[in-house]
């Protein structure tokens, strides 16, 4: 009998035929392949849907050759899941976001852009910063260099168990929501977005798929480090 906790993710794009299921991909292998995440006490369960999708379209072939194989092969509306039963859900872009809070307010401390997650998750689990000073490997003091106030005074000590872990973790990403500065290579009016590429060249595809890849890997580099820490 399988007694480890399981988390689960949702990805979220507009068709889920491109960004979302390669991401689903993507970060299905960081979390259930990678060294990293091999003796951590937790299954990881990745799902994909679309905002505007129309259920059983085929996938895309830009995405399919840069992700590899799905495992499901055809899109999946918004309506398809139920959005409750996940601990995190991760969207290509603000607007779909906006929609989903806009329809369930109650989900919003679980929602993030997939690019916010990734610099948040890098921030957090960064040398001298939240995660050190919650796992006492620095003293607050130290990391604070005198400050009188900050917020890194605030943060709650990392508990032992992985899945109290991935808990902290995730009223974490909250806390410091709007607090850690963009990726740095944001347009000028901050945009953290993904781009969708459908019906673009392939240089437009690997262009999002790039940002998605190296969201993903912060995402999971740094959410790795406080599972083990």
């Amino acid at each position: 009998m399988n007694s480890k906790a399981v988390s689960r993710i949702l990805i979220v794009c507009s068709a889920n035929i491109c960004r979302s299921p390669a991401g689903e991909e993507l970060l299905r292998r960081q979390l259930t392949e990678s060294p990293e995440f091999q003796e951590i006490a937790m299954d990881f369960e990745i799902s994909s849907v679309g905002t505007n999708a129309v259920s059983g379209s085929a996938r895309c072939p830009e995405s399919i050759s840069f992700a590899g194989p799905f495992s499901h092969n055809a899109s999946r509306e918004f309506g398809d899941v139920d959005l409750e039963s996940f601990d995190l859900i991760l969207t290509m872009e603000r607007t779909h976001r906006g929609k989903i809070v806009a329809e369930n307010p109650i989900l919003r401390n679980r929602l993030f852009t997939l690019r916010d997650a990734g610099s948040l998750a890098k921030h957090l689990s960064g040398p001298g910063l939240v995660l050190d000073v919650a796992s006492k490997t620095i003293t607050l003091e130290s990391a604070t260099k005198g400050f009188e106030f900050s917020p890194l005074a605030a943060v709650p000590d990392l508990p032992e168990s992985p899945n109290a872990r991935w808990h902290w973790f995730l009223a974490e990403l909250d806390a410091w929501r709007g607090q850690v500065p963009m990726a740095s290579d944001v347009g000028e009016f901050g945009e953290n977005d993904i781009p969708d590429p459908h019906d673009k060249d392939r240089a437009s595809h690997y262009e999002s798929f790039e940002l998605l890849e190296t969201a993903i890997f912060d995402f999971s580099q740094g959410l790795a480090r406080i599972l083990t820490q």
